[in-house]
């Protein structure tokens, strides 16, 4: 009897996730008729650029909607992720010239590099600043248990 309950547990927790992984990936609606597989890898440039131009041929109507729900999706969204999505986008209508297609999503890679950089630079100073106020803080108990203690 002893040995079935871990399994037991196991297989409820094994399902407990995969309902709830299930629940994460919800299908893009393009219209009132079509939904779309969402596939999102939302930190993956090159998905963007394909997502992009696959929108471009299949459904350019509903262009607006769908890179909608796909920020919405992944939540946090950099310039450089939306810029390859409408790079993709455009080098399906054919407004960008053949030779750039396959340049375009490399040369982005040093805008999200400075922008993960800016943003580490900005929490470190913020930790710096709060540092900073923690130890007057400190500073300030410590006299006051000096004083108390007289």
């Amino acid at each position: 009897m002893k040995a079935v309950i871990p399994v037991v547990l196991f297989a409820v927790a094994t399902s407990l996730s995969q309902s709830a992984d299930a629940k994460k990936i919800q299908p893009f609606s393009i219209n009132q008729y079509e939904k779309r597989l969402n596939t999102a890898n939302c930190q993956d440039k090159d998905d963007w650029y394909l997502d992009g131009f696959k929108i471009a041929q299949d459904y350019p109507e509903y262009a607006d909607k769908l890179l909608s729900q796909r920020e919405d999706y992944c939540r946090y969204v950099t310039e450089s992720l939306r810029q390859a999505w409408y790079n993709g986008f455009n080098a399906a209508n054919g407004e960008i010239a053949a030779e750039d297609r396959g340049n375009i999503v490399d040369e982005d890679k040093a805008d999200d590099t400075n922008e993960i950089l800016d943003n580490v630079t900005d929490s470190a100073e913020q930790m710096i600043d709060n540092l900073g106020t923690l130890s007057q803080d400190l500073g300030e108990f410590i006299r006051q248990l000096d004083i108390d203690s007289l």
